[in-house]
């Protein structure tokens, strides 16, 4: 089960933007790491329903653990994923 919160005092919080209110709908960032490598996670969706965007994680989580190597972080498997597919 995925449960998605909204609180406006955590938008405070947030110095980047990455925390945004709209009117209505879902962006979808996916493949985003910290570390010595960083890498920006990009845009794969924009929905107008909650319940589609809910839909496309469990498909991308499906997906993940069924490919995913031993081991794999998301992010990594995600570049890899991109890199074969060509998206």
């Amino acid at each position: 089960m995925l449960i998605i919160e909204t609180c406006h005092k955590d938008l405070s919080n947030c110095s980047n933007g990455s925390i945004n209110l709209l009117d209505r709908g879902v962006r979808l960032l996916v493949g985003g790491k910290l570390g010595r490598h960083p890498r920006l996670a990009q845009v794969i969706g924009e929905f107008d329903e909650l319940d589609v965007g809910i839909h496309r994680i469990g498909q991308i989580v499906e997906a993940y653990i069924e490919y995913a190597n031993s081991g794999e972080r998301f992010a990594d498997f995600w570049i890899r994923t991109l890199l074969i597919t060509g998206s």
